[in-house]
């Protein structure tokens, strides 16, 4: 019983994270975009997921986003504790520009 919960979850795990991945490069078609909601919404169909299933989905993928946020951040501290002040700069206007076209993907007007 307890191997099947522990394969259950790894196999929502694993599928959280190639979704979930796959949704946060962008649209790809699915028409989810970065909404978490939609993207979701998609899953419960593709995947024909019970209430519970969507639940339990829910959650790691939001447990993911968080643990993802915070390896990022430490992984950008790390990375620039490397850099020469010119570099650091680079590295700041670099991130500054990524994170202006993510805000302007999730602004697009729908059509």
């Amino acid at each position: 019983m307890m191997k099947s919960t522990l394969q259950f979850k790894s196999a929502i795990l694993t599928c959280a994270i190639i979704v979930g991945g796959s949704a946060m490069a962008g649209d790809h078609g699915h028409g989810h975009g970065r909404d978490p909601a939609k993207h979701m919404e998609m899953m419960r169909a593709e995947f024909n997921l019970s209430e519970e299933q969507a639940s339990q989905f829910k959650v790691i993928m939001e447990e993911t986003h968080n643990e993802m946020s915070i390896l990022r951040k430490d992984a950008h501290k790390k990375m620039k504790a490397l850099l020469n002040a010119e570099q650091k700069m680079k590295f700041e206007e670099h991130h500054k520009n990524r994170m202006g076209k993510r805000k302007g993907m999730k602004e697009k007007p729908k059509n």
